[in-house]
């Protein structure tokens, strides 16, 4: 009974570690994951059409972060971080979403298999996702400046 309950307790101490270090093993999608979310929710809250860039925008990021879900998914981590924090606000975190997001891309891109086909979806989606919201910040209300759209 003492050796199954041992058991027992290195098996879950295991299986504790190996989700942990699977979790940070992934930080930098993680990341790119909440400069997602961050991106979303500033387009959400910012008004105008900036056209039509600010929706496509938004699906495209909201594409991406399914993509970014589903890779996290496929290698086992199902908990996710909080964004870092980015100084600044509303549109002048923009440009360091897609910094972020870059950066995610470029690791990803590297990181070779265990992805299963999340990999290049996630690639892709984040490929969009930046070209998108690099349309938006170009064609949207300048930062610091309310109400001024550059066209």
């Amino acid at each position: 009974m003492f050796r199954s309950i041992v058991a027992l307790i290195v098996l879950a101490s295991v299986v504790l570690f190996a989700n942990s270090a699977t979790a940070g093993e992934y930080t930098y999608l993680q990341d790119a994951r909440g400069q997602i979310y961050i991106a979303i929710q500033v387009l959400e809250s910012t008004g105008g059409n900036w056209a039509g860039t600010r929706k496509r925008a938004i699906e495209t990021l909201k594409g991406a972060m399914a993509e970014v879900d589903a890779a996290l998914r496929f290698v086992g981590v199902t908990t996710y971080k909080e964004a870092p924090f980015i100084k600044g606000k509303g549109l002048d975190r923009l440009p360091q979403c897609v910094k972020v997001m870059r950066e995610a891309r470029e690791k990803l891109s590297n990181a070779g298999g265990g992805f299963g086909t999340h990999r290049m979806s996630a690639i892709r989606a984040l490929d969009a996702a930046i070209r998108e919201l690099e349309t938006g910040i170009a064609k949207g209300p300048q930062p610091g400046k309310r109400g001024k759209v550059a066209r």
